[in-house]
This record gives C-alpha cells, structure tokens and sequence, in this order.
C-alpha cells in the first residue's frame, strides 16, 4: 500500500500533470461536446442515414410507378379501379375488406 501511495504522491505535486488531467476530466465530462454528447449526436446521424435511405428508396419505387402509370393506357385504367373504385356504366362494383381483429 506504501509503495502505491509513494509512487501516487510524486504525480500529484506535479502541476503539469494535474492541470492536464483536470483538462482531460473537464473535455470528457462537463463540456458541451462531452462524450455523452458525441454518442447522441452520432446514434441520431446513423438514424438520418437510415431515414434518407430508406426515403432515396421510396421515391425510386414512387418514380417506377408514375413512369408506368402515366405511359401505359391500361396501367393507368387499373391504377382508377383499384385506387379510387372506378367504374363503368355497366358494371357493379363489390368492395371485400377483411375483418380486422
């Protein structure tokens, strides 16, 4: 225990490294850029990088589908009859939901 205590004390009555320590304690901890900080801020971009994935995505599918829709007459008619319930004159028109539970 004395030779711990008698190696620590020589460390401590030097002002450099105390003052270099409390900087390093200070940066780690009480600052506004603290290492608590930091984790948030890079958890909180890798969720945008997701997030902008995932929209890059959606609006290629988005963009597949308005190319096919608005180029093909049929696309176009089956696009009204299952989005908006279209129909001809002569036709009758059943809607079958499934029942949620």
């Amino acid at each position: 225990m004395r030779k711990i205590v008698s190696k620590i004390v020589p460390v401590l009555k030097n002002k450099y490294y105390v003052t270099i320590m409390a900087f390093i304690v200070w940066v780690a901890f009480f600052d506004g850029n603290n290492i608590y900080e930091i984790y948030k801020l890079r958890k909180s971009y890798h969720q945008l990088q997701n997030e902008r994935k995932f929209y890059i995505d959606e609006t290629a599918k988005v963009n597949a589908e308005k190319q096919e829709l608005f180029y093909s007459e049929k696309s176009l008619e089956k696009f009204a009859r299952e989005h908006y319930f279209m129909k001809h004159d002569d036709e009758d028109l059943y809607i079958f939901e499934a029942i949620k539970k």
